[in-house]
């Protein structure tokens, strides 16, 4: 489950911020139980003089 991954890569020295949801899809509601066809996306805050977008991406 991504909110797992988001706790422990939010927790690095040089990440500000994460925050976890679902995107895109046709249900206006989704949950973990019932997604539909969405995706689970986490959006990363993130010090570029710490981390380059290629080490955020591994």
């Amino acid at each position: 489950m991504f909110l797992g991954s988001d706790a422990a890569f939010g927790a690095d020295d040089g990440v500000v911020r994460t925050r976890v949801d679902y995107a895109g899809g046709a249900k206006s509601d989704p949950s973990d139980e019932i997604r539909g066809n969405r995706t689970e996306v986490v959006q990363t805050e993130y010090d570029p003089v710490q981390f380059s977008f290629g080490e955020v991406l591994r």
